[in-house]
């Protein structure tokens, strides 16, 4: 009988299907274990992260410490406090470590928690809060350096023998409409005398005046006017700028200052606080008698000539003696 033969697999052919294979489970062999390295790593991320400090962080006494927050959102306390003794600090070689830090209870070897502690006794994992519990304070700034007797200032912080009727004219008190009109202390470097050029006129007549936009069409006012009773009214603050002393408003302090004839000379009265202002001005801004100037000097030194400048105060320009007199006489009530 003729029977056929089995036809015998081709060899080659069974060696590639078997590589094929091969090469399948090594490709799904190394997706799993990429795969399984990952989960791995975001595991060992989750629970180094629950390792982390939870103590609280204590601010500020007067403040309750975060509860809800963990300790990571603010690193201030990573390093003064170590709760946990997994440091895997190498051990220190060098043998004078005598310090109790260096036997912790856990593990058969010594190991020191933190290389930079020198101190032995950390006895709170509590350090010392990052900024004082209670606010530093500065010596603080005087309104008023001098004061020559107890009591002798208003709430205001001026002697009460200054009347303070503030300005309410815009054109003529320029902080008011705008910060532009504000006069740092620092600026100021003279006081200016002037004289109200209205013989016979009060101080409260000259300061309405600089109050009435209808009549005061220029805007002129002054910080302070020295009335003929020897009375002061403030009209600005100084820490505001007068529109008195073109071209140096902006570094300038002005006393309008009233007399009773054209001569322009005050009386003996007004003379005499004049010169008190004047001497408390300095006090104020440590000043002394070479920071008092005449407008008319303000000229002079904004480059006018002599007939360019105007004489104010008349009678102090014009007799240049008196004006010598009447800084010697600030000098002294200074104390000098």
């Amino acid at each position: 009988m003729n029977k056929r033969m089995p036809r015998r697999p081709d060899r080659k052919k069974d060696i590639y299907a078997r590589w094929i294979l091969l090469a399948v489970v090594t490709v799904i062999t190394a997706v799993f274990l990429i795969f399984t390295a990952a989960v791995a790593h975001r595991l060992a991320g989750r629970w180094q992260a629950n390792q982390t400090d939870t103590t609280p962080i204590y601010t500020h006494p007067n403040l309750t410490p975060p509860t809800t927050t963990p300790v990571e959102t603010s690193p201030v306390l990573t390093t003064p406090v170590v709760t946990t003794p997994t440091v895997t600090t190498p051990a220190i070689t060098t043998p004078a470590v005598t310090t109790p830090v260096d036997t912790p209870s856990v593990g058969t070897t010594p190991v020191a928690t933190t290389p930079v502690l020198t101190t032995p006794v950390v006895t709170t994992p509590v350090v010392t809060p990052p900024f004082p519990t209670s606010p530093v304070v500065t010596t603080p700034i005087q309104t008023t350096p001098i004061q020559t007797t107890p009591g002798d200032t208003n709430i205001h912080g001026f002697p009460n023998w200054i009347e303070q009727r503030l300005l309410t004219n815009k054109e003529a008190r320029p902080a008011l409409a705008s910060d532009e009109g504000r006069m740092p202390a620092e600026d100021v470097k003279y006081i200016v005398v002037h004289y109200v050029g209205n013989p016979g006129t009060s101080a409260a007549n000259n300061r309405n005046f600089f109050n009435n936009p209808s009549a005061n069409v220029y805007g002129s006012s002054s910080h302070f006017i020295v009335g003929l009773n020897g009375e002061i009214i403030q009209c600005i603050p100084t820490d505001e700028v007068a529109y008195a002393n073109y071209p140096m408003n902006y570094s300038t302090i002005s006393i309008e200052v009233c007399h009773p004839d054209a001569t322009g000379k005050f009386n003996e009265a007004t003379y005499d606080s004049l010169i008190r202002l004047i001497a408390w001005l300095c006090g104020e801004y440590y000043f002394d008698e070479t920071n008092v100037i005449r407008h008319y000097d303000v000229h002079r030194l904004s480059g006018y000539t002599h007939d360019q400048a105007k004489k104010c105060p008349l009678y102090y320009v014009e007799n240049e003696d008196a004006w010598k007199q009447l800084l010697a006489d600030v000098a002294t009530a200074l104390g000098k």
